[in-house]
């Protein structure tokens, strides 16, 4: 398959399942917030592309208890 010029390996349902789990993750860590409504899908990816963060050390702080609480202001203010 290509898109816009780059070879895209072939996906999983996987790979599916875990983008899916991300990003419901990531929502829920907005809970009540102004924010969860801006989180889309592209808007999860510029911000991993912004912090430079690859997506098994995304999953890792969103399993780290300890480290969600800044992971959810980062996101905040990321979208603000």
């Amino acid at each position: 398959m290509k898109r816009r010029g780059k070879i895209i390996e072939s996906v999983t349902v996987r790979d599916v399942q875990l983008a899916i789990w991300y990003y419901k993750s990531s929502q829920n860590l907005l809970h009540n917030s102004k924010s969860k409504k801006l989180l889309t899908p592209q808007r999860l990816l510029d911000y991993l592309k912004f912090k430079g963060m690859k997506l098994s050390e995304f999953g890792d702080e969103l399993t780290d208890v300890e480290r969600e609480d800044n992971l959810a202001d980062d996101l905040k203010d990321f979208l603000a």
